[in-house]
């Protein structure tokens, strides 16, 4: 679409050929300043010298520059912060990426970008074919990309003014092109740094890049990443290239504006050309230094606008004559436009630009030299007969619908866009697409049309020209019922269908009443008994879950008996995600492609209570790996599948029973024991959680990536792990051998033999066996089947070098056999250590890591958003323990009859949390417990740990004990599995002990102490 102006007459050209003689068009701004007369192109100052002969100075070239772009009669300040000169021949190699600096003398202009660097220069060369005493250079190897410069307050309160904006609604402090592009205003495109200096100068938003034919990708067909940083939302493209006679440049030109409109439809935009009479100048910046140049520029640009709007009213047909200012606004809201009216209300009155709309409407809708387009041909068509053809009317509906229907064919489904309140586009089937495409039929009263097939032709010709290849999901942000977050900046956004979301946490962002969570953070210091690296690992793995990081092809294995918080963790996962971004099922479901549908795009997968699995993981294995499979929804084409989500495993045992102990599963499985036995169970402890995961959310949110890749990452990636060192014992006959019969010996040679009956018809005698006798006599006493021989060696050798980390022990091919190097078996007598009881190199807590920081946060921190600037705000906050008067109530005796006040156990609240000062969350080490220098301190005074003088013994409900940090005595109450944790009654009331101390902080949430038996002294013999 092209608008042009040939002094005070105005021409609609190619999109609208006719004539607006009528049409009077106030300008926007006032004649530039200092505008005094000028050459029309500042090469009249040097064409009749010799371009070969060397610039007279430095200075000398400056002040061409400086008159070239025009410095001093448009803006200074912007020509300042966007040009960078330097007579360095060392700069200008480090600027323009040369392998080494020219070695003559050479001046340069840097244009430089807002981040600093260099988009384009101009230097003191001549050209290739010696007409210009300069060269204009791109730095080596910088691709296509657009010019973004740091713009001046000063120009930045110009544009507010030409845009009709407030004034102060640009921010100072933030990058221009950054918040240009979070907003839906007009863009201008040109071809050079002059050419945008110009235009940012008379208050136009511009960019610029390197050719006409710069802003697309040839073979995509869409917007490079460039030109796509700020085309990332519906807005209207203004191309304002050079108005050139040349034939074969025309065709250039017309080529990349054709790219660019084919580009701008995928997201919505419209592009028009403003153009002018050539003679006034070929560029931009030619027609603004001439006298009254702003002016015709002013009504080119106004024209262009007009014609965007135009094209997006008629794209359905549904308008014949505008009639009111009101009307017009009604429009605009209906079909996207009321940023460009907002804008032209700036510059035109009521009447002058409702009367050029309405001359463009008839002369595109009746005129006889009117553009032809397919609406144009349907509307025709449509007054000769009730049914216009299927793929006229499809063109209609893709227009209509281009920004909220989409045909994926990656999965071989419509999505449909909800709005932006939901942010969500949500899967459609065909039958509801053809179920629109009725109502449509319906409410423009066509009928006659016989069967369902015109339907289904709309249907198809529809989806191909609104299909994408793959769903275009913006990645890098966390999406919320309210917005979206963007984890690279903090910044908060509202939904828009340019970031084609197909799921939301099911939580608000802003929401001031969520700013803790305490119930969340003393569940998961109870059930893992304040293990801080259990800790750092299930939160880091709900992190991750978070943040879809399922490309760290992790699987988070809870393993043990009943009743002690797998069921709740995983039951955290689904509330943080919600349940319809998580598939729960077992794992043999994978086989069957019907299922496999259903994990698509989901953020978290959850086998939970998962039975033994004796073979068939081949999905499973290809799947957590990061592959692909087919999936099948009955009645549909098969599509590929790739998991999106991050695995949780849940069981009470070892599950994986045909997967033995592959260097795969090892190198992927998380283990955590989850053997935690709590003295009471609280039913509803459920509806305690959920109303804190907003607050966990923004939490985890919190936590830096690197640290949720180095703890899920590490734990297993080298060294021996005890937790799935226990759980291959289970599952693998080699592994549980192992333990029991192996000893790493540097200087061991033990013959690997062949003979499974070795050990048969006499008794078992480990100097003198090979590993494969030992093995199977092992095998046969304790009733397992044992492996063949040619699986039995890279088995071992698998075990050995990689689930327990023996890297020095080798396997060796001998003219006597094959013999393992670095082990021995396990004598009668052999006091070796057992493999389970060698020292580990797996991540221990305790280093002032990254376990001890998430440890810490959690014990300490509760940070949130404070709703206000759309940033995601870090508060820490540290818990403040109130002074309690003694436990010590009225005298009753702890008898068996008397079993009622285990029942209140935990019903008392823990002290409120009180805020300290804010301070941002730094992730640095913080004191466990959570308690500061100058918070109150309980009334039980901190004392030396217990002498060694002090008996220790395995308690038992109902010894008498004195608490060693007051001196008071207590009963014991409950006792822990590992009989290490108690819990204490007052031995004069039999109420429960909850005072807070600084010697216990693994102590449980909900008010419960649970006290280590080192800090207790036995007063029963």
């Amino acid at each position: 679409m092209v608008a042009t102006f040939n002094g005070s007459s105005t021409t609609a050209t190619n999109d609208v050929r006719g004539h607006l003689d009528q049409l009077t068009l106030a300008p926007l701004l006032s004649e530039p300043r200092n505008q005094a007369t000028q050459p029309n192109s500042v090469e009249q100052i040097w064409t009749n010298e010799s371009v070969k002969q060397h610039w007279i100075s430095f200075d000398a070239f400056k002040d061409f520059i400086k008159q070239k772009f025009g410095r001093d009669r448009l803006c200074a300040e912007q020509f300042d912060a966007m040009i960078e000169f330097t007579d360095s021949p060392c700069r200008i190699a480090e600027a323009l990426r040369w392998k080494k600096p020219y070695s003559g003398v050479v001046y340069a202009a840097l244009m430089l970008n807002a981040d600093g660097s260099v988009w384009h220069s101009i230097l003191s060369l001549p050209n290739d074919d010696g007409t210009k005493p300069y060269k204009r250079l791109a730095p080596s190897k910088n691709g296509d990309q657009c010019f973004y410069p740091r713009v001046v307050p000063t120009i930045r309160r110009l544009i507010e003014q030409q845009l009709g904006l407030e004034k102060g609604s640009i921010p100072d402090d933030v990058d221009f092109y950054e918040w240009l592009a979070n907003s839906e205003l007009p863009l201008i495109t040109t071809e050079g740094g002059e050419k945008l200096f110009s235009l940012i100068c008379q208050g136009y938003p511009a960019t610029t890049n390197y050719g006409a034919t710069c802003g697309v990708d040839k073979k995509t067909k869409r917007f490079k990443p460039s030109l796509q940083r700020i085309m990332n939302r519906p807005r209207t493209l203004l191309v304002a290239y050079d108005m050139d006679s040349n034939p074969s440049v025309v065709a250039s030109v017309n080529k990349g504006i054709d790219a660019l409109s084919y580009s701008a439809q995928k997201v919505g935009s419209t592009v028009s050309r403003p153009t002018w009479d050539e003679s006034l100048g070929k560029g931009i910046d030619d027609l603004l230094l001439t006298p009254n140049g702003s002016t015709l520029w002013a009504q080119s640009y106004n024209l262009a606008l007009c014609l965007a709007i135009i094209t997006k009213m008629l794209g359905i047909g549904a308008v014949d004559e505008v009639n009111s200012f009101e009307q017009l606004e009604q429009f605009s809201q209906l079909y996207g436009t009321i940023v460009e009216l907002n804008i032209l209300k700036t510059r035109m009155s009521a009447d002058n630009l409702i009367a050029a709309l309405n001359q463009q409407i008839r002369e595109l809708t009746h005129g006889k030299d009117a553009v032809e387009s397919k609406s144009h041909q349907s509307k025709s068509y449509q007054s000769k007969s009730k049914i216009i053809p299927a793929d006229m009317l499809a063109f209609e509906l893709v227009e209509d619908y281009r920004e909220r229907l989409k045909y994926c064919n990656e999965y071989k489904e419509w999505k449909y866009y909800l709005g932006d309140e939901s942010g969500l586009w949500k899967s459609q089937d065909d039958h509801m697409i053809e179920t629109m495409i009725q109502g449509i039929l319906d409410a423009r009263s066509i009928v006659g049309y016989g069967t369902d097939s015109y339907i289904v032709n709309i249907r198809k010709f529809m989806a191909r020209r609104l299909t994408v290849e793959t769903w275009p999901q913006r990645t890098g942000i966390v999406p919320f019922l309210d917005g979206v977050l963007v984890l690279a900046t903090g910044k908060f956004e509202k939904h828009s269908p340019g970031n084609y979301l197909t799921w939301t946490l099911p939580h608000r962002f802003d929401n001031p009443s969520l700013r803790d969570w305490p119930t969340i953070r003393g569940w998961f210091q109870e059930v893992t008994e304040g293990d801080s690296q259990k800790i750092q690992t299930l939160i880091c793995f709900a992190a991750a879950t978070l943040r879809g990081m399922s490309h760290l092809q992790k699987i988070l294995y809870l393993w043990g008996n009943g009743g002690n918080g797998k069921g709740i963790y995983s039951d955290i996962l689904t509330a943080l995600v919600g349940s319809e971004n998580t598939w729960s099922g077992k794992i043999e479901n994978l086989d069957n492609p019907n299922f496999l549908v259903d994990i698509l795009n989901k953020r978290s997968v959850i086998f939970e209570d998962q039975d033994k699995v004796n073979g068939g993981l081949q999905t499973f294995k290809t799947l957590t790996g990061g592959g692909s499979t087919k999936a099948k929804e009955v009645y549909k084409k098969a599509c590929d599948v790739r998991l999106s989500a991050t695995v949780l495993i849940t069981s009470n045992y070892a599950a994986l029973q045909g997967s033995g102990v592959g260097r795969w599963l090892k190198r992927r499985l998380i283990v955590v024991n989850m053997n935690y036995c709590p003295p009471i169970v609280d039913t509803h402890l459920r509806e305690k959680l959920y109303p804190e995961m907003g607050a966990f959310t923004q939490y985890l949110l919190t936590i830096p990536e690197s640290e949720i890749i180095n703890t899920l990452n590490g734990k297993n990636s080298t060294g021996y792990d005890l937790a799935y060192w226990e759980m291959a014992q289970m599952t693998d006959s080699i592994a549980a051998w192992v333990e029991r019969h192996i000893v790493r010996d540097p200087k061991g040679v033990v013959k690997v033999g062949s003979n499974k009956n070795e050990w048969q018809s006499s008794s078992y005698r480990p100097e003198i066996s090979t590993l494969f006798g030992s093995y199977h006599h092992y095998c046969q006493n304790s009733g397992q089947q044992g492996k063949s021989l040619p699986n039995f060696t890279p088995d071992l050798l698998q075990v050995l070098n990689h689930v327990l980390g023996w890297s020095d022990v080798k396997q060796e091919k001998t003219r006597t056999g094959s013999h393992f190097y670095g082990i021995r078996l396990r004598g009668t007598f052999d006091e070796a250590p057992f493999p389970s009881e060698s020292s580990i190199t797996s991540n221990q807590a305790g280093d002032g890591g990254v376990t001890d920081k998430v440890m810490d946060m959690v014990m300490d921190s509760k940070p949130y958003g404070d709703g206000c600037d759309g940033h995601l705000q870090k508060n820490l906050f540290v818990n403040e323990v109130n002074n309690h008067p003694s436990n010590f109530l009225k005298s009753e005796s702890l008898g068996d009859e008397k079993t009622d006040f285990v029942e209140s156990l935990g019903k008392t609240p823990s002290p409120p949390s009180q805020p300290s000062p804010e301070i941002a969350i730094t992730h640095t080490p913080l004191a466990l417990p959570s308690i500061s220098p100058n918070h109150h301190q309980s009334v039980t005074n901190p004392s030396p740990a217990p002498s060694a003088s002090v008996t220790t013994r395995q308690p038992v409900r109902g010894d008498r004990v004195k608490l060693l940090s007051s001196g008071e005595e207590y009963k014991i109450s409950w006792v822990s599995c590992g009989s290490d944790k108690v819990l204490l009654v007052s031995a004069l009331t039999g109420e429960p002990f909850t005072a807070p101390s600084l010697l216990r902080p693994g102590a449980a949430a909900g008010g419960l102490n649970l006290i280590d038996v080192s800090e207790l002294e036995f007063l029963d013999t």
